[in-house]
């Protein structure tokens, strides 16, 4: 799956304008700050926490992300395709123009949950950033993303086991 910076940082816009437009305060300052998720200086604040937000989804997949640690080299783990992460990282900004989620799935695994995964994921990621950045400039409305990104981060965590096999014991165990 990919996910598109662009793609994201226009609804994180988007959302970011709407939210700032209708705030009931008079305070054309603190409408600002809003409207100014996306602008020089700020966007690399959203990047980490875009960066982060995809970072977290690629662990709660763990089962079909897990990638095997190897030493030297340098990859990113987030953009450009997840090849073999490195075991060197460091703290440098990052800022990709692509996430890419590379899994691997069993064959029974569902085209529908997958393209469901791929619309919630884009949704958490939203939500992570406006969350963040609401926190910083609308505390009040922060919370309302906060509780959004919960509800995201659910149902991804949910629905990631789609498909999963039960194993229904014929004999009780006494």
């Amino acid at each position: 799956m990919s996910f598109y910076r662009e793609a994201l940082l226009y609804d994180i816009k988007n959302v970011a304008y709407v939210t700032a437009d209708i705030m009931p305060v008079d305070d054309d300052h603190q409408k600002h700050q809003v409207f100014d998720v996306g602008e020089d200086g700020n966007v690399d604040r959203v990047t980490r926490i875009m960066n982060l937000a995809f970072a977290e989804v690629v662990e709660w997949l763990y089962r079909f992300t897990k990638l095997e640690v190897r030493k030297g080299g340098k990859t990113c783990s987030c953009s450009k395709g997840s090849g073999v992460l490195a075991g060197y990282l460091d703290n440098e900004f990052e800022e990709p123009d692509e996430y890419v989620l590379m899994m691997r799935i069993p064959s029974n695994f569902s085209h529908t949950t997958l393209h469901l995964l791929k619309e919630l994921i884009h949704e958490y990621i939203v939500c992570r950033v406006l969350e963040d950045w609401l926190s910083i400039t609308d505390k009040a409305d922060a919370e309302v993303w906060r509780v959004k990104r919960e509800e995201v981060a659910t149902k991804i965590k949910t629905y990631r086991n789609m498909g999963k096999k039960v194993r229904i014991s014929l004999h009780p165990r006494w």
